[in-house]
């Protein structure tokens, strides 16, 4: 049986696509929680700077609130390792988030998020909880 030219190569393709869809899968897998997780952290650093700014507290007493609302949302890291303060005047703090999260994609091969984002006395002014 002849097949037309059309009709060749059919099986490859689908293969390529499959391959290529499970790779993009994978790797959505690997960064959108990371971004997801980004989000909720930066919210509730923004909300525990606006509380500290209200309440005119001193940035440990800001670091303090933060470790305890971390260790019961089980973030692993220490406020001290992610946040560098550009500003520790009370009332109109300011700070840096840095840090880096990294997941497995294939055996030994893994995908890295980093963030830095500032937040700045004015941002945490609108931030909700």
């Amino acid at each position: 049986m002849n097949l037309a030219n059309n009709q060749r190569g059919g099986v490859t393709s689908i293969v390529l696509i499959l391959c290529m869809a499970v790779l993009c899968f994978k790797i959505g897998l690997g960064i959108i929680p990371a971004q997801i997780g980004n989000y909720q952290l930066k919210k509730s650093v923004a909300w525990e700077l606006k509380k500290a700014n209200d309440n005119k507290e001193t940035d440990k007493t800001m670091l303090r609130n933060l470790q305890s609302q971390w260790s019961i949302n089980s973030f692993s890291a220490k406020p001290e390792e992610v946040i560098e303060f550009t500003s520790t005047t009370p009332g109109a703090m300011s700070l840096k988030l840095k840090y880096s999260e990294e997941s497995n994609f294939f055996g030994n091969v893994f995908i890295v998020n980093r963030f830095e984002d500032e937040i700045t006395a004015e941002n945490a002014k609108v931030a909700t909880q």
